[in-house]
């Protein structure tokens, strides 16, 4: 069969016969240039004895691909999913599972929190591959030979990591540990994940502003991913994050102090300012509404000596378990967790089982 599948009787053959496989390695390359929400350029699908790439932008139905990525077809194995279940869901209808990542699974075997896809095929497979095409335009064709052998060796050796770390991982006895978090992931609604973790990343920034510029910032956070899904444009291109914390500082009242913030265009204000300057509002009432904030970071003193006992039993629980820290839980999750919070994942599963029971008696032994 063609390394390249273009036609429909190709890809309708080809997805019967992989059905009956034990496993099945997934990638795929997308552009996310200009626009909000992927475009599904190619997928890679490799098994025990053949890799291939689909091209989608060959005007093919993909049903059998969905058939064989849903929950009825072989287990599927890729690398960091989150993205690509992202797209794959937006474009082809599906999360694939049932679910191995080789990237958590790494780091449960002493690889590191994020080891890439390279380093670990050369670390198990003692393999170097190429890196020549890693920023390409996927979305352009023809695809020459040497972007359609660099695309396959992208999923041609999923399936010897994964009979690595998953015999790894039974010597361990965390296979169970890794499957809670391939359920999660498969489970969590993948736009939604994408667009709080946009909108944490702009809370975190605006952590040196006043509580009134948070809550502003938080508010344009959450309207700016809004804005660019309805018009599928990247949010950096609606609103910048220096532009978007730089109103948020400034707090502006109408849209002519909008217009003379510094680095704020007037194109924008006339298009948006009448809409900005009532989430500015809405975040000001907001900050208003719950002074004290109520974010895990902003401990009271009298919790502060906790929190710092906390995070050093963490380290000690980590380096005994040969796991990063923040792979069972953030330093987020332990100022929360020394503020009287418990509704919290380090409480759930496995983190509960390997840290969370330690935690809290750390707790018990400190109050009393």
């Amino acid at each position: 069969m063609t390394e390249l599948i273009q036609t429909p009787d190709e890809l309708e053959q080809f997805c019967v016969d992989m059905s009956r496989s034990p496993w099945v390695g997934v990638d795929t390359e997308f552009e996310r240039i200009r626009t909000y929400y992927p475009r599904l350029c190619l997928i890679q699908i490799s098994t025990p004895h053949q890799t291939v790439c689909i091209d989608p932008l060959a005007g093919l139905d993909l049903t059998p691909v969905a058939r064989l990525l849903g929950c009825d077809g072989p287990l599927k194995i890729i690398h960091s999913a989150r993205q690509d279940l992202e797209v794959i869901n937006h474009e082809i209808g599906v999360v694939p599972s049932p679910l191995f990542d080789t990237q958590i699974a790494a780091a449960f075997c002493g690889f590191g929190e994020q080891v890439g896809y390279a380093a670990l095929v050369e670390a198990i497979c003692d393999i170097k591959l190429a890196k020549g095409y890693t920023r390409t335009a996927w979305c352009k064709r023809p695809l020459s030979t040497n972007q359609i052998a660099y695309a396959l060796d992208d999923a041609r050796f999923l399936g010897r990591l994964y009979e690595y770390l998953e015999r790894d991982l039974q010597r361990s006895q965390r296979l169970s540990w890794v499957q809670e978090e391939f359920d999660a992931l498969a489970d969590t609604d993948l736009l939604d994940a994408s667009r709080s973790a946009a909108i944490e990343k702009i809370s975190n920034a605006a952590r040196g502003l006043t509580h009134v510029g948070q809550s502003i910032a938080t508010a344009l956070a959450k309207w700016r991913e809004q804005a660019a899904m309805h018009c599928d444009q990247p949010r950096q291109w609606l609103l910048s994050n220096d532009q978007l914390l730089t109103i948020a500082a400034a707090a502006p009242f109408s849209v002519i102090e909008l217009a003379q913030i510094d680095n704020v265009a007037s194109e924008f204000c006339k298009r948006w300012g009448e809409t900005v300057i009532t989430v500015v509002e809405c975040g000001r009432d907001e900050a208003v509404q719950f002074p004290v904030g109520g974010r895990p970071w902003k401990l009271p003193p009298s919790q502060k000596a906790l929190d710092k006992l906390l995070w050093k039993e963490l380290q000690k629980i980590s380096d005994a378990a040969g796991l990063p820290p923040s792979l069972i839980a953030r330093r987020d999750d332990i100022r929360a967790l020394a503020a009287g919070k418990r509704d919290l994942l380090l409480l759930r599963g496995w983190r509960s089982e390997i840290a969370g029971k330690s935690l809290l008696h750390c707790i018990s032994r400190y109050i009393n």
